[in-house]
């Protein structure tokens, strides 16, 4: 999972250079599909960094506990370890959600037309 994360990672600030070009400006159709392929991979990206974040939060409070001896900085660092180990927790079920295949018809337009037919009010 790091792995694709970080292929995530480097592809979306690949695009977002791509999108600072330009000479992008006069081609609007491919600014439409960079954009486009932005937009899928941005959840992925924000969560992969949030969690970046998270870990080295989490290394910060490690290295406090055992440098540390002052008890109210112990348990600043021990609270901070805690809420760090929840958020990494809680960052990693979104990311599997958000790493989960997209439909092909997911950007596709529908209209769903409902009538009232015969069955009476059950139907």
């Amino acid at each position: 999972m790091a792995d694709k994360l970080e292929q995530i990672a480097t592809t979306y600030e690949r695009l977002q250079q791509q999108m600072l070009d330009p000479a992008l400006s006069n081609n609007p159709k491919q600014m439409m599909t960079i954009n486009k392929e932005m937009k899928q991979l941005e959840d992925a990206y924000n969560l992969h960094q949030k969690l970046k974040q998270c870990e080295a939060d989490k290394l910060d409070a490690k290295q406090t506990l055992s440098s540390e001896t002052d008890p109210d900085i112990i348990e600043l660092a021990k609270a901070q370890l805690a809420d760090a180990e929840t958020q990494e927790m809680q960052l990693q079920e979104e990311l599997k959600m958000a790493l989960l295949p997209k439909d092909p018809n997911d950007d596709k337009n529908i209209f769903l037309e409902i009538r009232p037919a015969a069955g009476g009010d059950e139907a």
